[in-house]
Protein backbone atom coordinates (compact mmCIF):
# COMPACT_ATOMS: atom_id res chain seq x y z
CA UNK A 1 0.00 0.00 0.00
CA UNK A 2 0.87 3.39 -0.29
CA UNK A 3 1.13 3.93 3.48
CA UNK A 4 3.36 1.00 3.52
CA UNK A 5 6.00 2.44 1.00
CA UNK A 6 5.65 5.91 3.24
CA UNK A 7 6.92 4.12 5.80
CA UNK A 8 9.60 2.50 4.10
CA UNK A 9 10.89 5.22 2.82
CA UNK A 10 10.30 7.55 5.31
CA UNK A 11 13.06 4.78 7.64
CA UNK A 12 15.54 4.12 5.02
CA UNK A 13 16.05 8.36 5.19
CA UNK A 14 16.12 8.35 8.88
CA UNK A 15 18.88 5.92 8.69
CA UNK A 16 20.76 7.32 5.98
CA UNK A 17 21.12 10.57 8.01
CA UNK A 18 21.99 8.87 10.90
CA UNK A 19 24.65 7.06 9.85
CA UNK A 20 24.62 2.81 9.59
CA UNK A 21 24.39 0.18 7.82
CA UNK A 22 22.95 -2.57 9.69
CA UNK A 23 19.41 -1.21 10.09
CA UNK A 24 19.41 0.09 6.02
CA UNK A 25 20.14 -4.43 4.58
CA UNK A 26 17.43 -5.22 7.51
CA UNK A 27 14.91 -2.84 6.19
CA UNK A 28 16.21 -3.66 2.76
CA UNK A 29 16.20 -7.83 3.43
CA UNK A 30 12.31 -8.11 4.71
CA UNK A 31 11.05 -5.53 2.13
CA UNK A 32 12.45 -8.11 -0.36
CA UNK A 33 11.07 -11.56 1.64
CA UNK A 34 7.38 -9.34 1.57
CA UNK A 35 7.58 -8.80 -2.11
CA UNK A 36 8.15 -12.66 -2.71
CA UNK A 37 6.16 -14.07 0.16
CA UNK A 38 3.28 -11.86 -1.61
CA UNK A 39 4.33 -13.22 -5.08
CA UNK A 40 3.91 -16.71 -3.82
CA UNK A 41 1.03 -16.79 -1.50
CA UNK A 42 -0.72 -14.82 -4.16
CA UNK A 43 0.12 -18.17 -6.87
CA UNK A 44 0.97 -15.50 -9.45
CA UNK A 45 4.01 -17.28 -11.09
CA UNK A 46 5.03 -14.35 -13.87
CA UNK A 47 4.75 -12.05 -11.20
CA UNK A 48 6.88 -14.12 -8.89
CA UNK A 49 9.53 -14.90 -11.49
CA UNK A 50 9.72 -11.43 -12.68
CA UNK A 51 10.41 -10.04 -8.76
CA UNK A 52 13.10 -13.09 -8.09
CA UNK A 53 14.98 -12.23 -11.58
CA UNK A 54 14.83 -8.14 -10.64
CA UNK A 55 16.14 -8.83 -7.45
CA UNK A 56 18.95 -11.55 -8.88
CA UNK A 57 20.28 -8.27 -11.48
CA UNK A 58 20.54 -5.93 -8.24
CA UNK A 59 22.65 -8.91 -6.56
CA UNK A 60 24.46 -9.25 -9.32
CA UNK A 61 25.13 -5.99 -9.68
CA UNK A 62 25.09 -4.33 -5.91
CA UNK A 63 28.30 -2.70 -5.85
CA UNK A 64 27.30 -0.60 -9.34
CA UNK A 65 23.72 0.04 -7.03
CA UNK A 66 25.86 1.49 -4.23
CA UNK A 67 27.53 3.72 -5.56
CA UNK A 68 24.81 4.97 -7.90
CA UNK A 69 22.86 5.47 -4.64
CA UNK A 70 25.61 6.92 -3.17
CA UNK A 71 26.29 9.44 -6.03
CA UNK A 72 22.84 10.36 -5.61
CA UNK A 73 22.72 11.40 -1.98
CA UNK A 74 25.76 13.46 -2.19
CA UNK A 75 24.26 15.57 -5.26
CA UNK A 76 21.48 16.17 -3.01
CA UNK A 77 23.64 17.12 -0.39
CA UNK A 78 23.16 14.40 2.02
CA UNK A 79 26.22 13.82 3.78
CA UNK A 80 26.21 10.51 6.25
CA UNK A 81 28.45 7.91 7.02
CA UNK A 82 26.10 5.90 5.42
CA UNK A 83 26.33 7.92 2.19
CA UNK A 84 30.09 7.59 1.93
CA UNK A 85 30.46 3.91 2.56
CA UNK A 86 27.89 3.60 -0.50
CA UNK A 87 29.89 5.99 -2.08
CA UNK A 88 32.89 3.52 -1.48
CA UNK A 89 30.73 0.39 -2.82
CA UNK A 90 31.70 -2.76 -1.04
CA UNK A 91 35.01 -2.28 -1.29
CA UNK A 92 35.26 -0.69 2.34
CA UNK A 93 35.50 -3.30 5.10
CA UNK A 94 35.88 -0.21 7.77
CA UNK A 95 38.75 -2.74 8.90
CA UNK A 96 36.88 -5.64 8.90
CA UNK A 97 39.48 -7.72 6.76
CA UNK A 98 41.82 -7.33 9.24
CA UNK A 99 39.63 -8.43 12.36
CA UNK A 100 38.21 -11.38 9.79
CA UNK A 101 41.85 -12.47 8.91
CA UNK A 102 43.02 -12.01 12.83
CA UNK A 103 40.03 -14.78 13.54
CA UNK A 104 40.39 -17.24 11.13
CA UNK A 105 44.11 -17.74 11.74
CA UNK A 106 43.43 -18.84 15.13
CA UNK A 107 40.86 -21.07 14.59
CA UNK A 108 43.01 -22.68 12.39
CA UNK A 109 46.12 -22.85 14.39
CA UNK A 110 43.40 -24.38 17.46
CA UNK A 111 40.39 -25.43 15.60
CA UNK A 112 38.97 -27.68 18.47
CA UNK A 113 39.65 -25.53 20.98
CA UNK A 114 36.78 -23.74 23.51
CA UNK A 115 37.74 -20.27 23.99
CA UNK A 116 34.52 -18.66 25.56
CA UNK A 117 31.87 -16.41 25.17
CA UNK A 118 33.21 -12.78 24.16
CA UNK A 119 37.44 -14.41 24.01
CA UNK A 120 37.24 -12.75 20.84
CA UNK A 121 37.86 -9.90 23.01
CA UNK A 122 41.32 -10.94 23.99
CA UNK A 123 42.48 -11.32 20.80
CA UNK A 124 41.33 -8.38 18.86
CA UNK A 125 39.71 -5.76 21.38
CA UNK A 126 36.59 -6.33 20.00
CA UNK A 127 33.57 -8.42 18.76
CA UNK A 128 34.44 -10.45 15.33
CA UNK A 129 31.65 -8.82 13.28
CA UNK A 130 30.41 -11.72 11.82
CA UNK A 131 28.03 -14.45 13.65
CA UNK A 132 29.61 -17.52 11.79
CA UNK A 133 33.61 -16.39 12.99
CA UNK A 134 32.44 -15.35 16.07
CA UNK A 135 30.67 -18.97 17.16
CA UNK A 136 33.76 -20.76 15.54
CA UNK A 137 36.55 -19.01 17.53
CA UNK A 138 34.28 -19.02 20.79
CA UNK A 139 33.40 -22.59 20.67
CA UNK A 140 35.47 -24.32 18.38
CA UNK A 141 34.25 -25.77 15.20
CA UNK A 142 32.94 -28.99 16.51
CA UNK A 143 30.52 -26.80 18.48
CA UNK A 144 30.50 -24.19 16.71
CA UNK A 145 29.46 -25.94 13.34
CA UNK A 146 26.23 -27.67 15.25
CA UNK A 147 25.09 -24.00 16.73
CA UNK A 148 25.35 -22.48 13.10
CA UNK A 149 23.49 -25.49 11.75
CA UNK A 150 20.72 -24.68 14.50
CA UNK A 151 20.78 -21.27 13.31
CA UNK A 152 20.57 -21.97 10.03
CA UNK A 153 17.71 -24.31 11.26
CA UNK A 154 15.62 -21.81 12.88
CA UNK A 155 15.95 -19.67 9.92
CA UNK A 156 13.89 -22.33 7.51
CA UNK A 157 11.53 -22.92 10.18
CA UNK A 158 10.68 -19.24 10.50
CA UNK A 159 10.89 -18.50 6.91
CA UNK A 160 8.21 -21.75 6.18
CA UNK A 161 5.99 -20.63 8.61
CA UNK A 162 6.17 -17.35 7.57
CA UNK A 163 4.80 -18.48 4.58
CA UNK A 164 1.66 -20.28 5.96
CA UNK A 165 0.52 -16.66 7.16
CA UNK A 166 1.11 -18.24 10.61
CA UNK A 167 1.00 -14.36 12.96
CA UNK A 168 3.28 -15.46 15.12
CA UNK A 169 6.12 -16.17 12.18
CA UNK A 170 5.17 -12.84 10.39
CA UNK A 171 6.01 -11.37 14.35
CA UNK A 172 9.59 -13.75 14.49
CA UNK A 173 10.66 -12.67 10.89
CA UNK A 174 10.31 -9.03 11.94
CA UNK A 175 13.00 -10.01 14.69
CA UNK A 176 15.07 -12.29 12.44
CA UNK A 177 15.35 -10.09 10.00
CA UNK A 178 16.56 -6.98 12.49
CA UNK A 179 19.91 -9.02 13.85
CA UNK A 180 20.83 -12.12 11.16
CA UNK A 181 21.49 -9.12 8.37
CA UNK A 182 23.40 -7.39 10.96
CA UNK A 183 25.42 -10.10 12.82
CA UNK A 184 26.77 -11.33 8.97
CA UNK A 185 28.93 -8.20 9.22
CA UNK A 186 28.37 -6.19 12.52
CA UNK A 187 27.91 -6.48 16.40
CA UNK A 188 27.45 -9.51 18.52
CA UNK A 189 24.73 -12.18 19.16
CA UNK A 190 25.26 -11.82 22.73
CA UNK A 191 24.58 -8.28 23.04
CA UNK A 192 21.82 -8.07 20.09
CA UNK A 193 18.46 -8.49 21.72
CA UNK A 194 16.26 -9.28 18.66
CA UNK A 195 18.40 -12.03 17.72
CA UNK A 196 17.51 -13.57 21.14
CA UNK A 197 13.66 -12.77 20.62
CA UNK A 198 13.72 -14.54 17.40
CA UNK A 199 15.14 -17.68 18.75
CA UNK A 200 12.63 -17.81 21.40
CA UNK A 201 10.11 -17.49 19.32
CA UNK A 202 11.35 -20.16 16.58
CA UNK A 203 11.79 -22.67 19.12
CA UNK A 204 7.89 -22.03 20.69
CA UNK A 205 6.75 -22.37 17.28
CA UNK A 206 8.53 -25.35 16.89
CA UNK A 207 7.44 -27.03 20.08
CA UNK A 208 4.00 -25.90 19.56
CA UNK A 209 3.64 -27.48 16.14
CA UNK A 210 4.98 -30.52 17.23
CA UNK A 211 1.97 -30.23 20.11
CA UNK A 212 -0.25 -29.64 17.58
CA UNK A 213 0.29 -32.83 15.51
CA UNK A 214 0.55 -35.19 18.71
CA UNK A 215 -2.78 -33.80 19.83
CA UNK A 216 -3.98 -34.84 16.12
CA UNK A 217 -1.78 -38.48 15.84
CA UNK A 218 -3.88 -39.07 19.35
CA UNK A 219 -7.10 -38.00 17.50
CA UNK A 220 -6.99 -40.50 15.19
Amino acid sequence: SILDICLIVSNIALIIMGGSRGPLIAIVGFTIFLLIKKAITSRKIVKTILIISALLVVIFNISNVLNTVGNIAQSLHINSRTVRLMDEGLEHDGGRGIIYEKTQNEIRNNPLEIRGINADYNLIGIYTHNIALELLYQFGIIIGTIIIIIILYLIVITIIESLKNNTIADLSMIFMMSSIPCLLFSSSLWIKNEFWLWVSMAITMILAGRRCKKKRMELE
